[in-house]
């Protein structure tokens, strides 16, 4: 019997994942305000997995993928990038079956992408835990100029290293799946 999975567990790298896009957007970055296509997926298939000597059920697993469209710096576009990042969402948009020709740089119709079943690559993100972070660190990182002040690691208090999670993330799309060839 398989164990529910969960990020203390670190998720499996392999390409053999089929994920379906539950949702997508098109807007600006929170963070630097720059256009970008955001979607979602979920793992279909394979539905568990083996890590160690454990069976973990991965489907549902969910993960969130950003594509920036226009990279701005300051109030200017930064041609350069901004071509790169096209070319990107163009490969995107043709393992995907859909015509990059059709893309309105302005205002991209993410609605095709939705329900999409597609053959992807994942692998774990690694994040080690932070404390908060004292009067001191804060101090320190605003001084600095930093946007995220963390504290110092957290250890497992047994062993003495740090603690880990882990967050499954889609390096690579291969294409979509055909209709038919896998089932929920």
């Amino acid at each position: 019997m398989s164990e529910k999975w969960n990020s203390n567990v670190q998720f499996p790298t392999d390409s053999n994942f089929v994920n379906r896009i539950t949702e997508a957007s098109f807007g600006p970055s929170n963070s630097s305000g720059n256009p970008m296509i955001t979607w979602k997926a979920e793992v279909v298939s394979p539905a568990d997995v083996e890590i160690g000597d454990k069976t973990y059920n991965i489907a549902g697993v969910k993960t969130t993928n950003y594509l920036v469209t226009e990279v701005k710096d300051g109030e200017e576009i930064d041609a350069f990038k901004t071509e790169a990042c096209r070319e990107r969402v163009s490969e995107f948009w043709k393992k995907l079956g859909l015509d990059p020709q059709s893309i309105n740089w302005d205002n991209i119709d993410v609605k095709p992408l939705v329900n999409l079943k597609i053959y992807t690559q994942m692998e774990p993100e690694i994040n080690e835990r932070h404390k908060n972070p004292t009067a001191a660190q804060l101090a320190e990182g605003k001084a600095k100029g930093l946007k995220k002040i963390e504290g110092d690691i957290m250890k497992n208090p047994l062993t003495g290293k740090p603690i880990i999670q882990y967050f499954p993330k889609i390096r690579e799309v291969f294409g979509i799946v055909p209709d038919g060839s896998v089932s929920y």
